[in-house]
């Protein structure tokens, strides 16, 4: 078992020590499984454990910085459990609706629910189309390459986050029987909220990622296209990551050349303008230096700059997997109301000058609806009932 712990002969951070605890040792000592349910999280003691020179892996610096490229690398998987849940609830909750029977009607002719469906099959396609590419960039990583960092946490804070509102929203459809025994909702609905949590909270993600915000929006570099990554190689790289420190130095290529072959699509075009208007901001309504120690500001400011790297990813694997422009303007139609929401909570913050108050609010866009496009959508999300029943 990889365990990170620390000396206590010696001070500062030449005290970390990486190494491994043989479980079958009479000191080593399982204490229990600290979750309910299948998975095994354990806690376990060592004392008066004997750590031999073979059993140090790295001490020192090196030693914390392996601990958390473990955390980076190791939890990428959490966004695609996520996913995952969701997905099946998704399957569960039309099914229902598309059979369940209101005032004559079968449910899913409300109008609310037609809305709640339609959105979030729209959400989930979003973070599958994220999730997908960004499995590239963590296979093509290298010690010089570390945009991965990035991306994984957007895929633990954002992806997360995005399951977690989709089950809420799905709730409200499928109601009552998302609490039948017999039904994978009542299984999901003690998982989903730990998605986000497994690291703490996301605001750690969302803090890790503010810190390559200079770097995305305002220096990049002429890198190759990343490719897709599916073959069986050898992923070596990612135990080769270099220290924490330096993040802010890491090069990402030119975000605004994912936009270029949907610009045709009048929801992307309105979001990338938005996001233009967000590359602006630091100009024309800097932070104060209050508001550079003020987390609870920063994190709104993150909600923001999270979209730009998250729409760039999905629209790099739309290009890659051909998904139809329907879904892609529809995507983008969602991202033109999110950043809206989250440039006016910008503008509700206590400490936002009036600078950006006027920034927030010249940000808010109403995105491009399209009756047809969104009927054609509507029809692919109710061609879905039935494609998924628990096995019982």
């Amino acid at each position: 078992m990889p365990t990170i712990g620390r000396r206590t002969d010696i001070e500062g951070p030449d005290a970390y020590i990486w190494f491994l605890a043989d479980s079958s040792h009479p000191r080593y000592t399982l204490v229990k499984n600290v979750i309910h349910g299948q998975n095994y999280v354990s806690a376990y003691d060592l004392a008066d454990y004997p750590v031999t020179a073979d059993d140090v892996l790295h001490t020192g610096r090196k030693a914390f910085d392996v601990a958390l490229a473990a955390v980076n690398c190791g939890k990428f998987n959490i966004g695609m459990v996520t996913l995952g849940i969701v997905q099946h609830c998704f399957y569960e909750t039309v099914d229902q609706a598309a059979h369940k029977i209101l005032f004559g009607h079968p449910v899913t002719e409300f109008g609310q629910v037609r809305q709640i469906l339609s959105d979030n099959y729209i959400r989930i396609t979003a973070m599958k189309l994220y999730h997908e590419r960004a499995i590239d960039y963590m296979r093509e990583s290298s010690p010089e390459d570390r945009r991965f960092v990035m991306f994984n946490s957007i895929g633990k804070m954002k992806v997360t986050r995005e399951g977690e509102r989709v089950f809420r929203e799905l709730s409200d459809v499928i109601s009552a029987k998302g609490f039948e025994k017999d039904t994978y909702f009542a299984v999901a609905r003690g998982t989903i909220d730990s998605m986000p949590r497994l690291e703490g909270t996301a605001h750690v993600n969302m803090a890790l990622t503010l810190k390559f915000m200079p770097s995305f929006l305002y220096n990049a570099a002429d890198l190759p296209p990343v490719p897709v990554r599916r073959d069986a190689g050898d992923d070596e790289a990612l135990f080769r990551q270099p220290g924490a420190a330096g993040l802010g130095k890491v090069r990402f290529a030119d975000w605004r050349s994912a936009f270029a072959d949907y610009s045709h699509l009048p929801n992307v075009a309105l979001f990338l303008e938005q996001a233009e208007r967000f590359a602006q901001f630091p100009v024309q309504a800097p932070t104060t230096d209050a508001q550079l120690a003020d987390l609870d500001y920063q994190l709104a400011v993150g909600e923001l700059f999270t979209l730009l790297p998250y729409g760039q990813l999905i629209l790099e694997q739309a290009k890659i997997a051909g998904t139809p422009d329907d879904l892609v303007d529809a995507i983008f139609e969602l991202f033109v109301r999110d950043f809206s929401a989250y440039a006016l909570g910008v503008f509700a913050k206590a400490s936002s000058t009036v600078a950006q108050q006027e920034w927030a609010l010249g940000s808010l866009r109403k995105p491009i609806g399209d009756t047809a496009r969104a009927e054609r959508v509507y029809a692919e999300v109710l061609g879905h009932a039935g494609a998924y029943r628990m096995n019982l």
